[in-house]
């Protein structure tokens, strides 16, 4: 079963999503946002900074979800090849076998 490899993944994206809400995203269009709300404290300037915070969050959010693709990709990149699984020819033939099969290599024989 795949149980070790759903595990390490699952920690992959809890690490993911905390490294990515941690991360500090400087955007200097929320901070001027957050200036003109303050020192001017209007509907349009409270809406203008909501929508630069959700700008910053889907910001965090997308930076998660690139850090968990690339963490997942190579883990399960490194899993398949510990398990043999990538032994496919190069021009997408069937698979070599990677222990002895029984048949000798060289030209057939002529009886």
């Amino acid at each position: 079963m795949r149980k070790p490899l759903v595990v390490l993944l699952l920690s992959e994206l809890v690490a993911a999503i905390v490294l990515g809400q941690v991360a500090t995203v400087h955007r200097s269009q929320l901070d001027r946002a957050f200036m003109e709300w303050r020192q001017h404290p209007t509907r349009e300037s409270e809406q203008a900074f909501v929508r630069q915070k959700r700008i910053t969050e889907i910001q965090r959010w997308a930076f998660s979800g690139v850090v968990f693709a690339v963490l997942a990709g190579l883990t399960v990149l490194v899993y398949r090849i510990r398990r043999g699984e990538l032994a496919a020819s190069p021009n997408g033939g069937p698979a070599m076998r990677s222990g002895n099969s029984g048949v000798a290599e060289g030209p057939p024989s002529v009886s």
